[in-house]
This record gives C-alpha cells, sequence and structure tokens, in this order.
C-alpha cells in the first residue's frame, strides 16, 4: 500500500465509526488479556492476532481499498475465485487423493475427526473440514443472493456457478453446523428484504429444504446427504452431547475467572490446567473460556452490532440498489456464520475469520461508497 501510494495511486481513508470503534476496544481488551495471571506470553501472541489484532486491522484495509463498487466487484470475484479452487481441491481429495502430507495429517492428527463412521470428512486446503464447510456455507449464501440482483449476464452466472460448486464443498466437508449456515443466512435474508416475491420464494424453498432433510429418508443411500440429515437431530447425536457435557465442566471453574484464563491458553493446555482434556469446540464456547465472561459479553455485543448496522443500512440508509445487494448479502453471510461459530470453531480460523472481518468492513463503509454512487463519483 506504501508503494502503491508513493507512486502517485489513491487510496481510500479511513472512516470511524462506531463499530470500528467497538472493535478497538475489543482489539484493546485482547490486547490486555496478556497481564492475564493464567496467561502466558507465548499462548497470547499466537491467539492475539486473529482474535483482536485483524478485526480492526480488515476493516482499516477495506476503507483503504475497497471504497467503490469496481473494487467490491474485483474482491468478490476474487473471493468467489477462491472458493471454487477450495472446493475443486476437496473434489481432487474425494475422487484422486490426498497427497503425502495431507494424508500424513490425516491419519494421525486429523484422524479422530476426519476420519468417521461415515467416511471421510475432506478438508481442501483450509485447517479442517469444519472451517472447509463453514466458509463454503458463507458463500453460497452470499454469492446466492448476489446473483438475485445482478444484471450483468456474466457476473450472474459465475456468482450462481460460485454457490452451486460451494454446496457441493459443503456437502462433501461433512460438517453438520455448516448445514446452518445458510439456513439462517438466507432466513435473515428474507427479513432484509420488503419485496414480497422473494419473501415467498424463500420461505418456500427455506420450507422445502427443511422438509427434505427433516421429514424424509430421500438419498440416505448417499454419506454425504445422510450425514446432512443428521444435524435436523442434534438432541441425538452423540458429539452434540459430548459438546454440552464439555461446558457443564467449564462452567465449573469459569465462574471464579471472568476474565478467562488467557488467550490462547485453551489450545496450549498442559496436563493438571483447567481447561486440560476438554475441547472448545464453538468460537463463542473458545471466547468465553479464554476472555472470560466479560469478554464474552463484548464479542456478542460486537456481533450483534454489525447486525443492526446491516439491517439497518439495508432497510433505511441504501439507496442505490447494487450497493444495497452487497450489504444484504453480506449481513446475511455473517448472520449465518455466527450462529454456526457457536457449534465449531470457525469465526476466528484462516481464512474465514479474516472473511468475516472484511464483509464487516464492507457493511460498514457501505454508506459512503452509496453517496459515491448517488453523486456519480464511482469510476463505475
Amino acid at each position: 500500500m506504501c508503494l502503491h501510494y508513493i507512486r502517485g495511486n489513491p487510496i481510500g481513508k479511513l472512516h470511524f465509526n462506531p463499530f470500528l470503534i467497538i472493535s478497538i476496544l475489543w482489539m484493546i481488551f485482547c490486547l490486555l488479556e496478556i497481564i492475564n495471571p493464567m496467561s502466558s506470553f507465548s499462548n497470547w501472541i499466537t491467539t492475539v492476532r486473529n482474535i483482536g489484532i485483524h478485526i480492526v486491522l480488515f476493516q482499516l484495509l477495506v476503507f483503504l481499498n475497497l471504497d467503490n463498487l469496481d473494487k467490491l466487484r474485483l474482491f468478490f470475484g476474487l473471493w468467489g475465485t477462491l472458493i471454487v479452487l477450495g472446493a475443486l481441491k476437496a473434489i481432487g481429495q474425494k475422487y484422486i487423493g490426498f497427497d503425502r502430507f495431507e494424508s500424513a495429517w490425516l491419519y494421525t492428527y486429523g484422524a479422530h475427526t476426519h476420519v468417521i463412521y461415515s467416511g471421510i470428512r475432506y478438508f481442501s486446503f483450509f485447517t479442517d473440514a469444519a472451517n472447509f464447510g463453514c466458509h463454503m456455507g458463507l458463500g453460497i449464501v452470499v454469492f446466492t443472493i448476489l446473483s438475485f440482483y445482478e444484471k450483468v449476464a456474466n457476473r450472474r452466472i459465475f456468482y450462481i456457478a460460485v454457490a452451486i460448486i460451494a454446496f457441493y464443498g459443503l456437502m462433501i466437508s461433512g460438517t453438520r453446523a455448516a448445514i446452518a449456515v445458510p439456513f439462517v443466512g438466507f432466513a435473515f435474508f428474507i427479513i432484509l428484504v420488503k419485496e414480497w416475491k422473494w419473501i415467498m420464494v424463500g420461505v418456500g424453498l427455506l420450507a422445502l429444504a427443511f422438509s427434505f432433510f427433516n421429514l424424509t429418508t430421500i438419498g440416505n443411500s448417499n454419506g454425504d446427504i445422510r450425514r446432512m440429515r443428521t444435524a435436523f437431530s442434534f438432541s441425538q447425536d452423540a458429539s452434540f452431547n459430548v459438546r454440552l457435557e464439555n461446558q457443564k465442566k467449564m462452567r465449573s471453574f469459569m465462574s471464579d475467572h471472568p476474565f478467562g484464563i488467557g488467550l490462547g491458553a485453551s489450545k496450549h493446555a498442559n496436563e493438571g490446567d483447567l481447561i486440560h482434556g476438554i475441547a472448545t469446540d464453538s468460537s463463542f464456547v473458545f471466547i468465553w473460556v479464554e476472555t472470560g465472561i466479560v469478554g464474552l459479553v463484548i464479542y456478542v455485543l460486537l456481533c450483534l452490532t454489525i447486525l443492526g448496522f446491516g439491517t439497518y443500512y439495508v432497510l433505511v440508509v441504501l439507496k442505490d440498489n447494487r450497493i444495497k445487494s452487497i450489504v444484504a448479502a453480506s449481513t446475511a453471510g455473517l448472520a449465518g456464520i455466527m450462529v454456526a461459530g457457536y457449534a465449531n470453531e470457525v469465526l476466528h480460523q484462516m481464512p474465514t475469520g479474516q472473511t468475516v472481518y472484511i464483509l464487516m468492513g464492507i457493511i460498514m463503509l457501505s454508506p459512503v461508497i452509496d453517496k459515491k454512487l448517488a453523486h456519480d463519483h464511482s469510476t463505475v
């Protein structure tokens, strides 16, 4: 960016807003976790970037780099391409096989979560199958909604193709929590739109999908469909009940630690530590354990604030349908991925967490771009 600016090319401006201020407060809170007596510098430094610093950094990068509609479309084109590559890599793992490095990880460290009774959970070039599957779910929501409003045929075809390929990627990831992303995302989108045609179509499709998975046994011969269907009977799911039991164990000692046990402590627990042998298995539980109830309240407030701003901008502030569709897609996608974040630790994993932060920045920058479009200052 410095070289870009030195060469005489313009960059955007920093736009301070209430959500950025809350994000900065959250970052400061995470930085101060270094003085948590239960934490260590090595644990703190490995976690503070994804949890606290990136949420501010990526918003600032959005303000400086994605300040008009052309650049936003370039971003969604790049992200869509990466989603397709991610899905194709997982398809290659399924039908061609794993390379020796992937096999070494899969059959050692990842064996207990990725080699299961119903088959292998494919993870592409992501950290794990949950991260991959939830990211595909986020892509389904965002690019499907973008395709609804896109008037240029080539872009619409691209968006539809990304959504379809991402859906297959979600299926073969074997991540049941990822199914919540499109269900919640599209339900949230129905709330955002004021057009009856989309409301009727959305309600119909959601009802049809829910009925297919919850009320029928169609496709049970396919292992991917069969595993997705189990997401609708989670109370009978062994892994879900284990997570509830783990959370019960955590409550026994978390009341004594309002500021948590320190960043990085849950992932680097030694024998004898409070959290040793107990998996957090959830972004929100992870935040609660490492930053305490104080940190969890701030983080939940942060999540609700961005959804509130996105909803307000779509329903009241934004006038140009092009930027409104982008904000509607981003807000609906964030709603879906946040719900999935309760069941899996995906909100802070690379690259899903960074993509979430970029979408947050796009939402908060949208009124500025909307005014540019109204005054025809955009390069579009």
